[in-house]
C-alpha cells in the first residue's frame, strides 16, 4: 500500500514542472482596438493559447486595456480581473471604480484590465469538459504576460472580482503566479 502511494506521489510530482505548478500558455498581442475600448485607455486585441486546453484553432480572444501613469516615479502595476467569466471590464463603467483608478494613476500605479471575447475563461469549447484547473491557464497566461511585458517597476498587484477571484486563486495555486504577485485582493459580493 505504501509503495503504491509513494509511486503515485512521484508520478504526480513528475507530471508538471513542479507539483501543483502547471505551465502557462502564450499570449500574442495584436493591433490596437479602438472600438471596444474603455474611454481614456489604450486597448489591444490579444490571443491566448494554453498548452493543456482544447481550443478552437484561433485560440481564446481577449482585449487588454492599460492606463499608464504620467508620474515620474512608477510605484507599481495593478491588474484587475472582472467577474462574469471575465467577459466584462473589471470596473464595469462604474464611476466609483473609475475614481479609484484615477487615484491609483495619480499615485504612480499603472492600471491594467482585460476581458474575454466569447464565453470567458472557465468555458471550454462546447462538448469538452476540461475543468477549472486546466482552464485557469487562460487567466494565468494573461497575468504572467502583463507582469513580464507591461509591468515596469514596483509592486505587481492583482485584484479579482467574483469569478475573477476564482481565476486569480487558481492561477496562484496551480500556475505559480503567486511568485510574481506582491499583493492580491479577492472581492466577492453577495
Amino acid at each position: 500500500m505504501i509503495k503504491t502511494i509513494v509511486t503515485v506521489f512521484i508520478a504526480l510530482t513528475m507530471a508538471g514542472s513542479a507539483f501543483g505548478q502547471r505551465p502557462t500558455g502564450t499570449l500574442t498581442l495584436g493591433s490596437v482596438n479602438t472600438t471596444k475600448c474603455i474611454p481614456g485607455w489604450t486597448c489591444y486585441d490579444a490571443t491566448i493559447r494554453s498548452p493543456d486546453v482544447i481550443e478552437n484553432n484561433s485560440g481564446m480572444h481577449a482585449i487588454l486595456a492599460i492606463r499608464r501613469a504620467a508620474t515620474p516615479m512608477i510605484r507599481g502595476t495593478v491588474l484587475a480581473i472582472g467577474g462574469h467569466a471575465g467577459q466584462e471590464w473589471w470596473d464595469g463603467g462604474q464611476a466609483l471604480a473609475r475614481q479609484w483608478e484615477d487615484r491609483m494613476l495619480s499615485s504612480g500605479y499603472e492600471v491594467v484590465q482585460f476581458k474575454y471575447l466569447g464565453w470567458g475563461w472557465p468555458n471550454p469549447i462546447q462538448g469538452n469538459k476540461q475543468g477549472f484547473v486546466r482552464l485557469a491557464c487562460r487567466p494565468a497566461t494573461i497575468i504572467k504576460w502583463v507582469h513580464d511585458n507591461w509591468h515596469r517597476s514596483g509592486d505587481f498587484m492583482v485584484i479579482g472580482s467574483s469569478q475573477g477571484s476564482a481565476a486569480l486563486g487558481y492561477s496562484m495555486a496551480m500556475y505559480g503566479i503567486r511568485l510574481l504577485i506582491a499583493r492580491c485582493i479577492s472581492l466577492v459580493r453577495q
